[in-house]
């Protein structure tokens, strides 16, 4: 079983790492190749370790995928979200089964809370605190990834913390949306404000001096930070209108240029969309994950959405604090780019998959299958 701890070592750069890839300043086609090849040897060590479940997985992954790309592949053109899809799930149930590491990932929040607080410090900004410059040219993400990102890093943090039953941090919730004023993210600030909030109605009928506290807290440092917030960005964006305008042009495009081609298999690749009134200029992404995927493989998206939903609605019976944080992420994605990218990102959909009781099922008829087959070889020898 040597193979156990490998596997851990294997995918901790991998959970650790893998929110900020757009931001790494790194080569993306040489990160991504080694990613791939590194979940492709975790799973291969899984079965090795004669793990059933990997069999199991890995067949059930494949035909979820297929469900979903086949036929715009058919259609259309050859996709790599069928290789997304498979990665997704395949690095979802290794780390499930194998990471038990926690604080990895509460360990990069923090020095990159520190780093941006520090970058604003100095540049009274955030707008290229995530950019770098390779080869002469600058890479990297904007500040509307900020508020994702750290988002990202805090839901894979609890949930690694609630299946593995090691109690978690709350303090990131209220950090959150002070990242978020800073980075000047209009979606970011609000998603983050009302996780606090939530996190704060959950606490007060479980502790209700600490929830108490937490108001006053909070009312105090409003108070204090007012004129902060009013000389940021965020102030002047929300007060400008730009931000709704601008995704609202975007969305209306979108939705004005569907027909019935696109509406069953999306649109093709090289498709794009005005997003600003003045320039006209035309952009891929929508900053919308769930339109970014309906565009890429049309009605199909549905069993993806049937996938968070359900996962969703099982997390709210499972932990409500967990449940918030992954619907915090489900709302912060309906305004940016993020997920349904890059497996690197995606995979914490099915990691929560396989804590609802749908998974925890999955899982037990592959060991009551693995167990059967040991007493027919065993009957077998006996005779």
């Amino acid at each position: 079983m040597f193979n156990i701890p490998l596997i851990s070592i294997l995918v901790f750069p991998l959970l650790v790492l893998g929110p900020l890839f757009p931001a790494l300043p790194i080569s993306t086609s040489i990160t991504m190749r080694l990613a791939i090849g590194i979940v492709i040897f975790s799973i291969v060590l899984a079965w090795y370790s004669r793990r059933a479940e990997a069999e199991k997985i890995l067949v059930y992954i494949l035909f979820f995928a297929l469900l979903i790309c086949i036929v715009p592949i058919v259609i259309k053109e050859y996709d790599s979200f069928i290789l997304a899809i498979i990665l997704s799930g395949l690095l979802g149930f290794v780390a499930f089964r194998y990471f038990k590491l926690s604080m990895p990932l509460l360990g990069v929040f923090v020095f990159l809370c520190l780093y941006l607080v520090l970058y604003y410090l100095r540049n009274g900004n955030l707008e290229e605190a995530l950019y770098t410059a390779i080869s002469g040219e600058t890479v990297g993400a904007s500040r509307n990834f900020v508020g994702v990102v750290l988002l990202q890093y805090y839901l894979i943090y609890y949930a690694v913390c609630i299946t593995n039953r090691i109690k978690p941090h709350h303090w990131p919730m209220f950090v959150m949306p002070m990242i978020a004023i800073m980075s000047a993210g209009v979606s970011s600030t609000v998603v983050a404000i009302a996780l606090m909030f939530g996190y704060l109605v959950v606490n007060l009928r479980l502790r209700l001096k600490h929830g108490v506290l937490g108001l006053v807290f909070i009312a105090l440092v409003g108070l204090v930070a007012s004129r902060w917030v009013e000389s940021t960005l965020l102030f002047e964006r929300l007060t400008s209108g730009q931000f709704v305008m601008s995704r609202a042009l975007l969305w209306t495009d979108f939705f004005d240029k569907l027909d019935t081609h696109s509406i069953v298999v999306g649109f093709p690749k090289e498709a794009s969309f005005i997003d600003h009134e003045v320039s006209l200029k035309e952009v891929e992404n929508l900053h919308n994950s769930y339109l970014n995927l309906y565009k890429k493989v049309g009605i199909f998206s549905c069993l993806y959405f049937g996938l968070i939903g359900y996962v969703a609605f099982a997390l709210f019976g499972i932990n409500k604090i967990l449940f918030m944080i992954y619907f915090a992420s489900l709302i912060r994605a309906a305004t940016d780019g993020y997920y349904f990218t890059s497996f690197l990102v995606d995979f914490i959909i099915f990691y929560l998959f396989m804590l609802t009781s749908l998974g925890k099922k999955l899982s037990i008829s592959v060991k009551r299958l693995r167990q059967e087959t040991r007493k027919q070889e065993y009957v077998r020898a006996v005779q």
